[in-house]
C-alpha cells in the first residue's frame, strides 16, 4: 500500500467530527452544564471554525470524503476480506517493530507514545486498512469501466535527441533504461517513462491526437508537446467495462491492484467525478 492512501485512511479515521448535532435536540448537544450556563457541540464547533479555520476545512473535506466511500462501497457492494484486513494488519505491525528494532527502540516506548495498547493499535489499524482497501477498489473500478490507454514516455529537449533514442529502440534498446538515463522527465523517468493511466481528454492535445491513434506496442515519432519531444510507447489498450459490476470484475482488479498502486493522481480524479456525482458542495461559513 503507498504512502498516500495511508495517509488519506489515517485522516479519515481521526475525522470524527461531525456536524449530524445541528440535527439532535438540545439536550442532547450539551456537552458542559453550569448552572445557568451551557456548552453545546455547536459551541465547540463554532470556536474550532474561528479559531482553525484550515483544519475545520480539512477536517469537513474528510467528513465528505469518507461519506463518499460508505455510500460508493454499499451502492457497489464491495466486500473486503476480513483475512485480507488482517495481514495487511498485521504486516505494518511487523514492519514497524522491525523499523523500531534498527532504530534501538522498544515495542512497548512505540505503544505508550501512541497512547494505547497492541489491541487499540491493531483496532485502529484494522480501520485504517478496510477504509484502504475499499479505496483501492473503488478507484480501480471506476478506472476499469472507462476506456483507457497505458503507456511510456521519454522527453527530451531536441527532436534530433528523440530520433536518437528512436533509433536506439529500433535496435533493441531497452525502452525503460532509456527513460531513467536520458529522460528529463522528473515524475515518470525513474519508472522507466511510465505514465498515469490516461483517458480521453486528460493528455495535452499535442500528446492526445497522436497517442490515442496509436497500437499497442508501438513507438511514435518525435511528438513535439510543451516545448519538449516526446517519444511514446503505448504498452496497452483497455476498452473498458462500462456496464460492469464490482463482482463480474474484480479479478481484474486485483490483477490491476497487483501491477500498480492507485496513486494521489488516481484518487484526485475519482473523488472530483465522485462529487459531481454526489453534487457536494462544500461551504463553511
Amino acid at each position: 500500500m503507498n504512502t498516500f492512501v495511508r495517509s488519506l485512511v489515517v485522516l479519515l479515521s481521526l475525522a470524527t467530527l461531525t456536524t449530524s448535532a445541528m440535527a439532535q435536540n438540545n439536550k442532547k448537544n450539551v456537552i458542559v452544564k453550569f448552572h445557568d450556563y451551557q456548552i453545546t457541540k455547536e459551541d465547540v464547533f463554532d470556536l474550532f471554525v474561528r479559531q482553525y479555520p484550515l483544519e475545520a476545512n480539512e477536517v469537513i473535506r474528510q467528513l465528505v470524503v469518507r461519506y463518499i466511500i460508505r455510500k460508493e462501497v454499499e451502492k457497489e457492494k464491495v466486500k473486503i476480506s476480513r483475512n485480507d484486513v488482517i495481514q495487511n494488519v498485521l504486516k505494518e505491525i511487523n514492519e514497524t517493530k522491525k523499523k523500531l528494532k534498527e532504530l534501538g527502540k522498544s515495542w512497548t516506548a512505540y505503544l505508550k507514545s501512541q497512547g494505547g495498547t497492541e489491541r487499540d493499535l491493531k483496532r485502529n489499524l484494522f480501520i485504517k486498512w478496510r477504509y484502504s482497501l475499499s479505496v483501492q477498489q473503488l478507484i480501480r473500478l471506476f478506472e476499469l469501466r472507462r476506456k483507457h490507454i497505458e503507456a511510456r514516455h521519454i522527453m527530451v529537449e531536441t527532436k534530433e535527441e528523440a530520433q536518437d533514442i528512436i533509433s536506439k529502440l529500433n535496435k533493441g534498446a531497452d525502452f525503460a533504461a532509456l527513460a531513467k538515463q536520458k529522460s528529463k522527465a522528473m515524475t515518470t523517468k525513474d519508472e522507466g517513462g511510465k505514465l498515469p493511466i490516461a483517458f480521453s481528454g486528460e493528455l495535452p492535445p499535442d500528446l492526445e491526437k497522436k497517442i490515442w491513434n496509436m497500437k499497442p506496442k508501438q513507438i511514435s515519432n518525435p511528438i513535439l508537446s510543451q516545448n519538449a519531444y516526446h517519444v511514446v510507447e503505448v504498452l496497452s489498450v483497455h476498452n473498458g467495462f462500462p456496464n460492469a459490476s464490482w463482482s463480474s470484475i474484480k479479478n481484474e482488479i486485483q490483477k490491476s491492484l497487483k501491477k500498480r498502486q492507485p496513486s494521489p493522481r488516481d484518487f484526485k480524479r475519482w473523488l472530483n467525478h465522485m462529487k459531481k456525482e454526489y453534487k457536494a458542495t462544500e461551504k463553511l461559513e
